[in-house]
């Protein structure tokens, strides 16, 4: 293609999509200002050592993303299960929700024993909680790979089969995590295994147009470096 024409479809191409959103706030405003407005369909990288949150941070992302801008969110959660994520969604809100006459906010174990329920107070503020929660509830949609592990590839083909279906509906893809997906090839070392998953997820990213964020732990030695 002559170069003089490229540059002149490009500038068409742009004119027609300026009015039309291309990112998707996350809801957390200095987050937004870093990203020049929210997530574009790209691949994002969320990493971070151990035990610092980095599961509950994506999900609060979810959650308001889902809230907010009614958008689907497709989890894939290869760590955590489907009921235990709920939970912690379900804690946070009772602590957004709690004021000075409503029983105390739980916490996602106290949630998940029980205790709530033998007290008005507690069982009034988390049944307040998870109808809360049911109001965008059906935006996430949580895939519990924590017994049958996918690939990357096997997310791409989800992903795909939807884009397919729902051609005018681009959902925020968030895998967790990275380093505990299903290798594509088995007879792949650790760092092919992770390459392959890479450009297999930024494939995704660009072919789909969706964004997409990748959680990585990071062990405490690269961390320092």
């Amino acid at each position: 293609q002559d170069p003089e024409e490229y540059l002149a479809n490009l500038v068409a191409r742009i004119q027609q999509r300026k009015d039309k959103p291309q990112f998707i706030p996350t809801g957390f405003d200095n987050l937004d200002s870093l990203l020049d407005g929210g997530l574009y369909p790209q691949l994002y990288v969320l990493g971070a050592v151990s035990s610092v949150g980095k599961t509950t941070f994506a999900m609060q992302i979810a959650d308001r993303i889902a809230a907010r801008e009614q958008t689907p969110i497709f989890y894939f959660s290869l760590e955590t299960s489907k009921d235990e994520l709920t939970e912690k969604n379900i804690s946070r809100l009772t602590f957004e929700l709690a004021n000075s006459t409503s029983g105390n906010p739980q916490t996602a174990r106290s949630i998940n024993n029980g205790y709530w329920l033998d007290h008005k107070k507690e069982f009034d503020l988390v049944t307040k909680a998870i109808s809360t929660y049911s109001n965008y509830y059906s935006q996430i949609k949580i895939y519990d790979g924590t017994l049958n592990r996918p690939t990357a590839k096997t997310i791409q083909n989800r992903v795909r089969n939807y884009r397919r279906k729902h051609p005018d509906i681009k959902p925020v893809v968030i895998v967790d995590y990275l380093q505990i997906l299903k290798p594509i090839d088995d007879k792949d070392t650790d760092k092919e295994q992770v390459t392959k998953s890479i450009a297999t997820f930024k494939q995704i990213a660009s072919e789909l147009e969706v964004p997409v964020i990748v959680i990585s732990s990071l062990n405490r030695a690269s961390y320092q470096n």
